[in-house]
């Protein structure tokens, strides 16, 4: 009876030893399914920063900025970059188009009146020359040739000048046949360059090479350092204008 006893006491520890076992591994598997899911979680968390959330931060702040987004993070982000990229371009070339045409002469394709005026505020007046242009005779040459004749001789004069002058100053059609070069970065050391500059241009002018009639240009220059200045850099240059038509055109003043 008691050696009965004693092997089924020995029975349950047994029992209990084999359940406390499978309990604990029980446990460390639950504890590294556990680990192994936080890692997973953490994982993604990665991937969503660096695949999704990065790079959707960008494509919003390049998208506010109206940019193009390089394609990059997961593949349909991709997919929506490369759509917005190809919208902005369609959309790009009509809006550079209207900006163009709002700011730029249609005939000469120079700078209009309203982009001038708006040069005028930001150009650095205080090393500038202001340069104004007249075509001599101008209505005689419509009269004599015709309205069309007329155009080529403005986008000739528009040539020429484009020629004359350096890609950093600014050269505008400010109505009919007048015409403005704010040289930028000058001063009154410049004036026998501007003189010449002019010259050069007269004799192109007074002297086609196709079929247009000879014209020339009367031109009015005040630099911004000039002496003894009598109103501001647009009448004086206006005024060495008048002295130049008052002493028969085809010819360039300096105030």
């Amino acid at each position: 009876m008691r050696n009965g006893s004693i092997c089924a006491i020995r029975s349950s520890r047994a029992e209990l030893d084999e359940a406390s076992a499978k309990m604990a591994l029980y446990v460390n598997i639950q504890t590294l399914l556990t680990v192994v899911f936080l890692l997973i979680v953490l994982l993604m968390a990665a991937f969503i920063t660096e695949q999704v959330r990065k790079p959707l931060t960008r494509m919003v702040e390049q998208m506010r900025k109206e940019e193009s987004i390089p394609p990059q993070g997961a593949e349909e982000l991709r997919f929506v970059s490369r759509t917005y990229n190809n919208i902005l371009e369609e959309n790009r070339t009509p809006r550079e188009q209207l900006s163009h045409k709002a700011s730029h002469d249609p005939l000469t394709g120079l700078f209009n009146r309203g982009a001038y005026e708006m040069m005028l505020e930001s150009v650095d007046m205080e090393h500038i020359a202001f340069i104004l242009i007249d075509v001599d005779n101008f209505k005689s040459v419509n009269d004599t040739y015709g309205h069309d004749v007329g155009d080529r001789v403005l986008k000739r004069v528009a040539q020429v000048l484009k020629h004359s002058f350096r890609s950093v100053d600014v050269i505008c059609r400010i109505g009919g046949d007048e015409f403005v070069v704010l040289m930028t970065r000058a001063n009154s050391t410049m004036a026998d360059l501007v003189r010449g500059k002019i010259e050069r241009a007269n004799y192109q002018l007074m002297h086609p090479e196709d079929d247009l009639p000879p014209f020339s240009l009367s031109v009015g220059v005040a630099f911004s350092d000039r002496e003894n200045p009598c109103g501001d850099i647009f009448k004086d240059a206006d005024t060495a204008l008048y002295r130049v038509k008052e002493n028969g055109h085809c010819g360039c003043e300096i105030f």
